[in-house]
């Protein structure tokens, strides 16, 4: 763990004003938290745990993607099938 030093709260209130500035995304901040860091190590397991979160993320959205596309084939199958039973109505 990085020893606790002025440089180190200051770059850490620096990122911290500078993320509420401007209004970034948490992986800004998490950029910002790691720049911040001395530990090599620190910084490394912090990257994993990174991109292990944006894969997370992303299979979340590739499973929502599915679902959305089941929903709408489903869709277009049930108006389809109103479509069928509304044309036999209009013959009877």
């Amino acid at each position: 763990m990085a020893a606790p030093g002025p440089e180190n709260i200051i770059a850490r209130r620096v990122s911290d004003d500078l993320i509420d500035f401007n209004g970034e995304t948490s992986m800004t901040a998490l950029v910002a938290e790691l720049q911040a860091m001395e530990n090599q190590d620190e910084v490394y397991n912090g990257l994993l745990a990174a991109k292990d979160a944006k894969r997370g993320e992303e299979s979340k959205l590739v499973a929502l993607n599915d679902l959305i596309a089941k929903a709408l084939d489903d869709i277009d199958t049930l108006e389809i099938d109103v479509e069928i039973l509304d044309g036999d109505d209009n013959g009877v």
